[in-house]
């Protein structure tokens, strides 16, 4: 409301110009003396008191209230000079259910706009805001219009969508262009700074670099293709830039001009980062780069991604899935122990694999299990009724009955458990198809690439674990295994998808089933599996297998028809 407020307007109730206004700043923050800086902050105090007045009655808000407010008064609840007209007979029974349905939509509405203007009470929007217009009267013209700002620095915060209240998420999606999906914070003030730069004008900002990979950066990606000019980015990747933070974060500067071609420095070491050592740069071409993942690197590097990327995607041979989300992780998720003091039935128990059961070429095991109150019906996974879950699995049933309290208490996206009689479900249950398959399985973030398999027709601990089925007949899993753990994916991977703290890597099901996987006949599939199968039976007895994975490493190399010097580059990033 304050942004879109009339400035002039205040100014001339306290018949006050804006060059008068420009001074009286100035002299503020020159005071020479104290009496001085007081005599300006009670005049500018003044000003902008006059300011939040003029809002406040304008404010569209508060004229649709008053308006509504007295169309109830003068129609139902006032005291009238003559009453209405009522009609007498069958008539009059619909004509009262008629007004009473008229006066409840009025104090319906009148409820709504005050629920409103208590959010804007709530937020004090007008209380000790920081409004930039009254502390950079620079940046008005001379009838009080914005012009903009020459120059904007800054460090966004950092907020996930998670920590974000659910209306507050909605109407950043509905009002600003880069909102989408899971959106962090951030990335909403990019389109920020370019509606308040000046034309020309630059900014700069210090700020994660999450976007240019993931999901939720999609919008922005394409603002700064369409709408807003990206001149230079510094990349410190995984340096400890901020001492009590571990944050992937990049210096992006920015300029209101059509976009072009940018430079891109990746900075290695931490001692080039104090020095400002910043000779690795590279020049991007806008051309290469769409809406989706951004892959900043040096020629050579993207010539060979493109190379590999020409292969089809692991989505034409297989699915990748999220596992399986709780809510209630120490109810549903079990040991041994209480399996045995609870007396829990085996057939309402799921082995569950969490990330660190999953291990680099290996069968996948389980110390764990997970109560899964679902069965398979007509290719679907469903949840038991509470009297089938019940009589089927009576001491289970009993074990969850005892905690229903806290089980109701968990949250489905915006609704609780409480909502509904399905109290007993996971939040997410993934697919008992999937499950009862022999998959690769891997953790939903790593550094280097952890697939497995898992034999044991176990569920998965949803984003910490994905599982892939394969739909190709044609192919075998150990094929596939030995695709996926060799150094060409690692290389995929380590361009291409979301960077997190520590150096790993986010390895969503959306990313993976973009691998881009050699597809062979079964005959041309055997020497990998034959290698494959031999590593497999060496980790059983414990054995060092690096000499076998890296013969793997090189008939993959030969799949994808890579030459000697592009092998280098793979093997040095």
């Amino acid at each position: 409301f304050a942004i879109d407020a009339d400035l002039s307007q205040a100014l001339k109730k306290s018949k006050w110009s804006i060059g008068s206004y420009r001074i009286a700043v100035d002299t503020y923050r020159n005071a020479e003396s104290k009496e001085q800086k007081r005599e300006m902050e009670r005049l500018i105090l003044e000003i902008k008191q006059n300011f939040s007045s003029e809002i406040r009655m304008n404010d569209p808000v508060k004229k649709r209230l008053d308006k509504i407010a007295s169309e109830l008064y003068h129609r139902f609840t006032g005291t009238f000079l003559f009453e209405p007209d009522t009609p007498y007979g069958k008539e009059e029974k619909s004509f009262e259910k008629r007004r009473k349905g008229e006066q409840k939509k009025l104090e319906n509405e009148i409820e709504v706009l005050n629920a409103k203007i208590e959010d804007i009470k709530a937020n004090k929007i007008f209380e000790n805001a920081f409004e930039w217009r009254f502390e950079f009267p620079e940046v008005l013209n001379d009838v009080g219009d914005f012009v903009g700002f020459d120059c904007i620095i800054a460090n966004p915060p950092y907020v996930k969508v998670q920590e974000l209240d659910h209306k507050l998420i909605d109407w950043y999606k509905e009002n600003k262009k880069v909102a989408h999906k899971r959106i962090d914070i951030s990335i909403l003030f990019f389109e920020l700074s370019q509606s308040l730069l000046k034309n020309n004008g630059v900014c700069s900002f210090i700020s994660s670099n999450q976007f240019l990979v993931t999901e939720y950066g999609r919008k922005l990606r394409e603002f700064l293709l369409n709408d807003y000019a990206l001149t230079s980015m510094i990349d410190y990747g995984d340096l400890p830039i901020f001492e009590d933070a571990l944050t992937y974060v990049s210096i992006f500067n920015l300029s209101k001009n059509k976009p072009t071609d940018f430079s891109y420095c990746k900075v290695e070491n931490i001692d080039d980062a104090k020095i400002l050592n910043f000779n690795n740069t590279i020049k991007i071409d806008l051309a290469k780069l769409s809406n989706d993942n951004w892959v900043l690197s040096s020629k050579n590097n993207k010539d060979i991604l493109e190379k590999i990327l020409k292969q089809k995607t692991l989505s034409k041979i297989a699915k990748c899935s999220y596992g399986i989300v709780s809510g209630a992780d120490s109810i549903f998720i079990v040991n041994d122990k209480v399996i045995e003091r609870e007396q829990l039935e085996k057939d309402a128990l799921l082995p569950l694999i969490r990330a660190n059961n999953c291990s680099r070429y290996d069968y996948a095991n389980y110390d764990l299990q997970i109560i899964y109150p679902f069965k398979y019906d007509d290719g679907a996974t469903v949840l038991l009724t509470e009297d089938e879950f019940k009589n089927t699995f009576p001491n289970t049933f009993k074990y969850l009955l005892s905690k229903k309290e806290l089980l109701e208490e968990r949250k489905d996206s915006r609704k609780t458990f409480a909502d509904s009689n399905k109290w007993y479900s996971l939040t997410r249950f993934g697919q008992l198809e999937n499950f009862k398959k022999e998959k690769i399985v891997f953790p939903g973030e790593q550094k280097k690439p952890k697939f497995s398999i898992d034999r044991n027709q176990s569920g998965y601990s949803g984003a910490r674990v994905f599982g892939v089925t394969i739909t190709d007949t044609e192919i075998n899993i150990k094929f596939l295994l030995a695709v996926l753990n060799s150094k060409v994916i690692t290389f995929v991977i380590h361009s291409t998808f979301p960077v997190k703290a520590g150096g790993y890597f986010s390895m969503s099901s959306t990313f993976v089933e973009k691998l881009p996987i050699i597809q062979l006949s079964a005959s041309n599939q055997k020497p990998l599996i034959d290698l494959t199968t031999k590593i497999l039976e060496s980790k059983q007895k414990g054995e060092d297998t690096s000499t076998l994975e890296l013969e793997v490493d090189q008939l993959v190399y030969k799949l994808y028809d890579l030459t000697a010097d592009e092998i280098k580059i793979i093997e040095s990033n």
